[in-house]
């Protein structure tokens, strides 16, 4: 059974914002995966943008995501871009109950491995966070 959490969508400060208050009322780690690049590659993201270029950079977020597999009882934030790559996000799920946050039809893309998407438009920080507290509700009810 999946124990992680992963929060994409198209702004990778609110992921990080819910991903935060998530991790702080479930009592389990956080992770921003950026900062997780950051760790691994012992340099800034924006270093390594400056110096590869943007596609490489999207690559290295790529080749990178397996090595999450081995984390447990963690909530994942990631940058906007990942909700745009359905073969991303299904290596994510393959680990992690995935929750996509976009006001678009963006997360549409890749709505087959989400356990949801939530429409954040309009919407403040407590109802979206209801939203994905109701979808973890419904998750252990059918558990």
């Amino acid at each position: 059974m999946k124990s992680n959490l992963a929060i994409v969508g198209t702004s990778s400060k609110l992921n990080n914002e819910c991903g935060i208050a998530l991790a702080a009322e479930l009592e389990i780690n956080y992770m921003d995966y950026s900062e997780y690049i950051e760790y691994l590659t012992l340099s800034k993201i924006s270093i390594i943008e400056e110096k590869f270029g943007k596609e490489e950079l999207r690559k290295l977020y790529s080749q990178k995501l397996s090595s999450i597999n081995g984390y447990s009882d963690s909530i994942f934030a990631f940058a906007g871009g990942v909700c745009f790559n359905a073969a991303d996000c299904a290596v994510i799920a393959d680990d992690a109950y995935l929750i996509c946050l976009s006001p678009s039809r963006v997360c549409s893309k890749v709505a087959a491995n989400c356990l949801a998407v939530i429409d954040t438009k309009d919407k403040n920080m407590n109802t979206i966070l209801d939203e994905i507290f109701d979808k973890l509700g419904e998750l252990a009810t059918n558990e």
